[in-house]
């Protein structure tokens, strides 16, 4: 797996932003983001992920993801406590709580939507 040190910082910002644009529109244009806007998002996602151990391109991708997602400080929200508490777990590699924080989100929130 490639980490974020191993790869060029501006060009993982082009891909995560070319991603988010291209996968949610919807939510981008909701939350009035331009390119500007998407980039800053994405190098805060950057830093979030480190704090947390997620270092793993793919994986600060999904970290980003939810911030859009979710809330940019999802992970101080009180509505995703769960997300908060998988995040600080010292047992897991950021790949682990990424794969749970994805799966919470795939079955237990679009369920209840």
């Amino acid at each position: 797996m490639t980490t974020l040190g191993q790869v060029s910082l501006d060009g993982f910002v082009k891909r995560t932003v070319a991603y988010l644009s291209a996968s949610f529109p919807a939510e981008v244009n909701a939350q009035g983001l331009d390119i500007a806007g998407l980039e800053v998002l994405t190098h805060e996602g950057v830093a979030g992920a480190r704090y947390y151990n997620v270092v793993n391109e793919t994986d600060v991708v999904r970290f980003v993801e939810c911030m859009l997602l979710l809330g940019r400080r999802f992970d101080d929200d009180e509505n995703y406590a769960w997300a908060r508490e998988t995040l600080r777990r010292t047992d897991l590699t950021g790949v682990a709580k990424m794969d749970l924080i994805d799966e919470y989100r795939i079955f237990a929130l679009d369920q209840a939507r």
